[in-house]
């Protein structure tokens, strides 16, 4: 499962990369946050080349009253033999949204075989009170011949852009489901200017599992030679 490893720090590397060319981002700098010294002792641990842990993802900033996934499922992201099932992964993204005013999770349908279908949304305090705010504005500008010049100017500049990330459609693309927990602790609670500046300039959208049905059947392949 290393591999799982790898490839989750070099995606949620890539993650905030990708909103920092979008100008949502300015400096990398770290603030003076406290480290979750357990979760981060595991990042390295797990982290079995020191190229795919940058300066980004190589800690786990620390939060008074906000659990990661090691609280709420017992492991980290990525860790060794060990993947999550989707009412894992949901259980996480509810126990975060009860925690912080930041994150706020909704349900958007069944599959086929009944399991939820989720979005999270992370963002600063204020955007997630005004979501459907936001949401009214995307969906004028979506169509904007019904608008005028003025009316579309002052729009984007009340507008947030959205960063929709998706993990799980299909199910041998394993990490990136895991990445998606931590992914989402990180931008609600890393104090850095570079993830502020995320949070409170863009709204962030998970959905972790595209495929809830084919992922849990993948982790019932992986995980039974471990539990039998």
């Amino acid at each position: 499962m290393s591999l799982i490893t790898r490839r989750h720090r070099t995606c949620l590397t890539l993650v905030l990369a990708a909103a920092w060319t979008l100008g949502l981002a300015f400096s990398p700098a770290l603030a003076q946050q406290k480290v979750h010294e357990e979760y981060t002792k595991k990042i390295l641990e797990f982290t079995t080349d020191p190229h795919f842990a940058t300066k980004y993802v190589n800690y786990l900033p620390h939060a008074e009253g906000v659990p990661t996934p090691l609280e709420v499922l017992g492991h980290i992201a990525g860790a060794k033999d060990v993947l999550s099932y989707s009412a894992d992964v949901y259980k996480y993204m509810r126990a975060l949204a009860a925690a912080t005013p930041r994150v706020k999770v909704f349900d958007v349908g069944k599959t086929e075989e009944g399991r939820d279908w989720i979005v999270v949304a992370v963002a600063d305090e204020e955007t997630i009170r005004n979501l459907d705010k936001y949401k009214a504005i995307n969906a004028k500008l979506a169509d904007p011949r019904k608008l005028g010049e003025a009316e579309i100017q002052a729009l984007l500049r009340e507008a947030k852009p959205i960063y929709w990330a998706t993990g799980g459609l299909h199910s041998g693309e394993t990490g990136s489901v895991e990445m998606l927990m931590e992914l989402a602790y990180r931008v609600a609670v890393d104090e850095s200017p570079f993830v502020k500046t995320i949070r409170e300039n863009a709204i962030t959208l998970i959905t972790p599992i595209l495929e809830p049905d084919g992922r849990d059947k993948q982790v019932d392949v992986a995980m039974a030679k471990r539990k039998d």
